[in-house]
Parts: structure tokens; sequence; C-alpha cells
């Protein structure tokens, strides 16, 4: 049997049929491509390039952080502190392998180092090796870390060099899905990782400094702007 439905009922159908493909696009969608203009950014991501990046004032400032000798130095005195720490004696870093550091011990070593700076400001292109650090541009001034400059500081501790910019960082340590995320690993934003990082500590957690709160904290993973893969430097 054929029924002949009015006109403004067909309408009406149609355009649910519309809404409901709209919002399963919605939730299937990606958010790994987000950019900050379009629309699936999370708002409390930063919206410039981290600091380090070719031609800002970090990069201009330190062109390389493996070309610069007493940085590396330092790096490798921390892994060797570490090193005696848990019993491995104070000779170099025999443990990393390949820019790695392996076991349960150092990822948490990692993490606890970065979790010591708990509610130390935010300051763009701050973080040296050993602690908070003045920052450059707008935060000229202002002592505390941005979001690479914490994870770099995190990972010196254990003896494992890693660059200032979060997008050399994308590019620097093992890529992981992000359904086989462990502690420890790190989480970027933007494309390439341009625009933010943070430690991922389990749980949905994670450990940044955060510019949007100001300072060093733990927040909700978020991932509106993820960038599609992780990146692991301490293998367990």
């Amino acid at each position: 049997m054929v029924v002949d439905l009015p006109l403004t009922l067909l309408r009406r159908a149609l355009l649910l049929i519309a809404a409901l493909a709209a919002v399963l696009a919605l939730g299937t969608a990606a958010p790994a491509g987000a950019d900050p203009g379009d629309g699936g950014w999370d708002p409390t991501l930063p919206q410039r390039p981290s600091s380090g990046a070719p031609g800002d004032p970090v990069a201009i400032a330190n062109a390389s952080f493996q070309a610069s000798a007493i940085a590396l130095q330092t790096t490798k005195s921390l892994g060797q502190q570490f090193l005696s720490s848990i019993g491995l004696g104070g000779s170099a870093p025999t443990a990393a392998v390949g820019g790695r550091v392996r076991g349960p011990e150092a990822i948490e070593y990692v993490i606890r180092r970065a979790g010591s700076q708990m509610g130390v400001p935010y300051s763009w292109g701050g973080g040296a090796l050993n602690g908070p650090s003045e920052g450059v541009d707008y935060d000229t001034g202002k002592i505390g870390f941005d979001c690479s400059g914490l994870t770099r500081y995190a990972f010196a501790g254990v003896g494992v060099p890693i660059p200032k910019y979060s997008g050399d960082q994308y590019d620097s340590g093992r890529p992981i899905a992000p359904s086989q995320a462990k502690r420890g690993d790190l989480i970027f934003y933007g494309p390439g990782g341009s625009q933010h990082v943070a430690i991922f500590l389990g749980g949905g957690r994670m450990l940044e400094a955060s510019g949007s709160a100001g300072k060093v904290t733990v927040s909700p993973v978020r991932t509106a702007g993820m960038s599609p893969h992780l990146v692991r430097f301490t293998e367990s």
C-alpha cells in the first residue's frame, strides 16, 4: 500500500535524516588533524607554535639543543646521577639505547622530575635542563617552564637529550598509536606536534606546563587538536 505523506512531513523527515548524518560524522571524525581555526581546536591549547620553532626567538637565541656541548654534558651528568640513584653506578648511562633509556624506574623518575615542578609558572620559552628559567618574547623576565621546556627538563633527568621545540620532539622519539599509550609517553597537539606537548600519566590524565592554567599542572587528556601519534623515549 502506498501512503502519500504531506510535503511538510517529508521535508521534516529529510531534515532529520540530514541532522543524524551530521552527528554521526562528527562522532567519527578524527581530532588529530584539527587546526586552531577549524572549529575542532581545544581553546585551552595555544594557537602559536611551541617555542624553539624555526625562526622564533628561542630558535634564534639557541639554534640547536643538540649542538650545545654544555647542554649535552649537563644531560649526561644528570643521567649519571639517575643511574647512581637506582644502583647502577655513576658511569655514563649505559641503559640508554638509541637515545632512550629502559626500565620502569626511568619512566617514574621522568614523571616525578616533571611533577616536582607542579605550580611553577608557565613562561613561553622557559625551562632549562636544571629547572625553571626566564622566558622570551612576551614572557621575558618571567621564570618558569613552557610545555616543551618541561618535557626536556624531565627527560634530561635520565640522561635522554630531546630537542627544545615540541615539533622536533615529535619527530625524535618512537611513534606510538594512541591505543598503545603507556605512562610516560608524550602527547602532542597541532600539526606535526607543533603547538603543545604533555606527559601521559595514564587514567585519562596528563602532566603539562599549561598556558591556559598559567602553571605546571595535571589535566584531563584532551583529544581536540591531538596529533596522530604519541612519542616514547622511555622503554619499559
